[in-house]
C-alpha cells in the first residue's frame, strides 16, 4: 500500500509539473503575453519543481521578451541555456532576437544565420531579414529573405517576396521588384484558401507596389491598372486611391 502511495504522488507529480509547463505554453500560444510574463512565469520558475528545468525558464524569458522587458528576458534565456544539455533552435533564435532588441546587431545576425543553417526555420530566417533590414544591411536582408522564400512555409507565404520587392524597389532594382511582387501575388493566390473574407493586406499591398514601381518607370497605363486592383481587392485601400488621384484619374 505504502508503494502505491508513493507512485500515486510521483504521478501526480509529473502531472502537475506538465500541466503547469502547457499552461504556460498555451498561455503564450493565446496571446495573453503578459499574463505569461507577470503571473505564470514567476510562479513557474519559484516553483522547486522547475527552478532547474531549462524549459520552463524559456518560456518565462519568452514571455518576457514580448512584452518588452528585455534585461529580465535576457537574464531567464541564459539560465534556460545554462542548464540545456543541447543546443536548441528556439533557444538561440531568442538569443538572436535578444540581441536585436540590446542593439547587439552583429551577435543577432550571426547567431538566427547559423540558427537558421541548422534548422530550415522560416520564422527564424524571417526574422533574420527583418533585423538585417532594420540594420541597414541589405544584400544580407535580401539573402535571409531568399532563404524564407525556400523552406516549406515560404513557398506558401507572400511575405519573403513582398519584402524583398519592398527592398530592391528603394535599391532602384525595378526589375527585380516587378519580378519580387508578382511572385507574392502568384505564392498567395495559389495558396490562399479562405472563401468571402478580405485578403491578405500584403496581398493587397503587392498589388499597390507594383503600382509604384510602374509609375517609377513611367508605364502610367500598368500603373493605373494595378493601383485599381489594389482598391477593388483592398476595399478602396487609401493609398492606391490617392496614387490614381495624383494621375488625374
Amino acid at each position: 500500500m505504502r508503494k502505491l502511495l508513493c507512485l500515486g504522488f510521483f504521478l501526480l507529480s509529473i502531472s502537475w509539473a506538465q500541466s503547469l509547463l502547457e499552461q504556460m505554453q498555451s498561455t503564450l500560444d493565446d496571446g495573453y503575453y503578459a499574463v505569461a510574463a507577470q503571473v505564470l512565469g514567476p510562479e513557474l520558475v519559484a516553483d522547486s519543481s522547475f527552478s532547474e528545468n531549462a524549459e520552463a525558464h524559456y518560456l518565462y524569458a519568452n514571455a518576457l521578451f514580448l512584452t518588452s522587458n528585455i534585461a529580465d528576458a535576457r537574464a531567464q534565456l541564459d539560465q534556460a541555456i545554462s542548464l540545456s544539455s543541447t543546443s536548441l533552435a528556439r533557444y538561440d533564435h531568442l538569443n538572436g532576437l535578444l540581441y536585436a532588441a540590446e542593439g547587439r546587431f552583429s551577435q543577432a545576425l550571426e547567431t538566427l544565420r547559423v540558427t537558421f543553417e541548422k534548422s530550415a526555420d522560416y520564422e527564424t530566417a524571417m526574422d533574420w531579414g527583418r533585423i538585417a533590414w532594420q540594420a541597414g544591411n541589405l544584400d544580407e536582408a535580401l539573402e535571409a529573405f531568399g532563404k524564407a522564400a525556400e523552406t516549406s512555409q515560404g513557398q506558401k507565404e507572400l511575405w519573403p517576396f513582398l519584402n524583398r520587392g519592398r527592398i530592391l524597389k528603394d535599391q532602384a532594382n525595378f526589375d527585380g521588384a516587378l519580378e519580387a511582387f508578382n511572385q507574392a501575388i502568384e505564392v498567395f493566390s495559389a495558396n490562399d484558401a479562405s472563401v468571402g473574407d478580405l485578403p491578405s493586406p500584403g496581398y493587397v499591398e503587392a498589388f499597390y507596389q507594383l503600382g509604384t514601381v510602374y509609375e517609377a518607370l513611367g508605364n502610367v497605363q500598368e500603373a493605373r491598372l494595378n493601383y485599381e486592383s489594389a482598391i477593388t481587392i483592398g476595399a478602396n485601400y487609401p493609398l492606391a486611391v490617392q496614387a490614381l488621384e495624383r494621375l488625374g484619374n
